[in-house]
């Protein structure tokens, strides 16, 4: 998945939907792709240290590396992806998710994701890096699950839309990376930390905020 974020983030530098985007906002676009530049070292994490399914909440799940979900197969309901570990980490429970169902839901999914990182907003702000951890765990999953649903549908309709899901999923993993890093103590002094994680929460809000826009004015079409 993060060597799919690499390439992700040379096609993004240079994407008309990050130069359209923030046309107006040369200061925000600058953030973002800074951001997005931090994502090469997220593929140093080594994989046989630290591993979460996409969708476990385990506060021990913040800042590491994410398997990807993988696509619904037979065996899950018709709403629903199972996620097992397998005998890798026996002792953890399956991981359930729920997918949209129809268009209106997963803009919908996005939207409250939307509202969820004004609460990761404030908790930072307040000092409380693991809640705030615990709920970007919460958002991943529902941010990669309604985008999918969302490129399936306007993907031969929208250009790039696909890009789109990608930022917006990849700029949220850095922020994973970056409360795990501060959750012990690598971010520098707590100020410190607390600037480069809202940093890093501002640009997933303008990201997420313009796919939802897309979105929604594909489905009001």
């Amino acid at each position: 998945m993060l060597a799919s974020l690499f390439v992700l983030l040379l096609i993004l530098r240079e994407s008309p939907i990050m130069v359209g985007a923030f046309s107006r906002q040369d200061t925000t676009r600058r953030q973002v792709l800074s951001v997005l530049s931090t994502i090469p070292s997220l593929l140093l994490i080594d994989k046989a240290d630290a591993t979460c399914l996409t969708g476990d909440e385990a506060s021990d799940c913040i800042g590491v590396y994410k398997e990807s979900i993988l696509p619904q197969s037979s065996k899950d309901g018709g709403d629903t992806i199972t996620q097992s570990y397998g005998t890798f980490r026996p002792e953890r429970p399956l991981v359930v998710l729920t997918n949209p169902q129809s268009l209106d839901e997963a803009v919908g999914m996005l939207q409250d994701q939307r509202l969820a990182i004004d609460d990761i907003e404030r908790m930072i702000t307040a000092g409380d890096m693991e809640n705030a951890g615990m709920r970007v765990l919460r958002v991943l999953p529902r941010l990669t699950l309604a985008g999918r649903f969302i490129v399936t549908a306007m993907q031969n309709t929208v250009p790039q839309i696909q890009q789109m899901s990608d930022e917006v999923t990849a700029l949220a993993l850095v922020a994973d990376n970056h409360i795990g890093k501060a959750l012990h103590g690598k971010l520098g002094s707590t100020t410190v930390a607390q600037l480069t994680l809202l940093s890093d929460i501002k640009v997933v809000k303008v990201s997420l905020n313009n796919f939802i826009e897309r979105a929604t004015s594909f489905d009001s079409r």
